[in-house]
């Protein structure tokens, strides 16, 4: 069995698509829990009325991505069995008929490991947006779809043997609330001697236009952008960036990491500024 957990917090039409998309899939292999965190556009109750297999857990709103996870996991271990998996998947990705078919076959030759699929664009579907791997390139001129090993996970879509939470402990909603859960949770595994792999044959889609304060990817407003900086939902928070680096970055390398890490920040910021206020800060 295949427990898949969806963090939501509203995006109602992207938790539609999500959930059509999982319908390729064999529904009696797949059980589905949708955490909806304080959505204020009716999620939970339209769920409800027309997804009636979607196990839904409530929040009040302050549990975000990490502790959606946290709460999920929770709930799937009461009534999980031994060789049952785990699978993440953010509500802005929409699977293909492979998408969970590729993960499976890599599980069942290697069961002690951690499988992502590969990311494209949501909008040409072609691009691959994977961070660490093949980044950028486009998914039609890869000569090469075997597994790839890698040293970190995005938790937009990935397979987790259940035994791994016995054995590591869940995901640290504490610490990293929202962004850098993911990352934390499987640098954690890695630690502890489970492998990570992308499965390049195992596609989603993911609309990006969708992602929260992330300048890299959508233009925000002056205020969002310095905002950004200190924001939960912010891929720039820099204060969870940090706390990341504490846990992963040895400690002859913290100082100057941390530095870089900052001056990256900043840079990203300044450089998503409107071109107006740029030419205001260079008179």
């Amino acid at each position: 069995m295949i427990h898949i957990i969806i963090p939501v917090h509203n995006r109602l039409c992207h938790t539609i698509d999500c959930l059509e998309s999982i319908s390729l899939h064999v529904k009696s292999d797949c059980s589905v829990t949708v955490v909806d965190d304080g959505s204020t556009d009716g999620t939970a109750d339209f769920l409800n009325n027309n997804y009636q297999y979607v196990d839904i857990i409530t929040g009040d709103g302050s549990l975000f991505w990490t502790g959606c996870m946290n709460a999920g996991v929770e709930n799937v271990l009461k009534k999980a069995n031994i060789g049952d998996f785990i699978m993440s998947l953010n509500n802005d990705v929409t699977l293909t008929g492979c998408s969970i078919k590729e993960l499976l076959l890599e599980a069942k030759e290697e069961r002690k490991s951690l499988y992502g699929s590969l990311s494209l664009n949501g909008r040409d579907r072609d691009t691959n947006i994977t961070s660490h791997v093949y980044k950028s390139r486009s998914y039609a001129c890869l000569k090469d779809y075997s597994a790839v090993k890698v040293n970190i996970l995005t938790g937009r879509s990935v397979l987790y043997p259940i035994e791994i939470f016995k054995t590591i402990g869940n995901f640290d909603s504490i610490n990293f609330p929202h962004y850098g859960g993911d990352d934390e949770f499987t640098i954690r595994a890695q630690n502890f001697g489970w492998g990570l792999s992308i499965v390049p044959r195992s596609i989603v889609y993911v609309d990006q236009t969708a992602t929260g304060q992330n300048p890299t990817v959508k233009s925000l407003t002056l205020k969002l952008l310095f905002q950004s900086i200190f924001s939960i939902r912010s891929t720039n928070n820099i204060i969870v960036r940090t706390r990341l680096a504490n846990k992963i970055v040895p400690w002859y390398s913290k100082p100057t990491y941390i530095v870089i890490m900052s001056v990256k920040i900043l840079m990203t910021v300044l450089l998503s500024l409107p071109s107006s206020v740029r030419e205001l800060c260079k008179k």
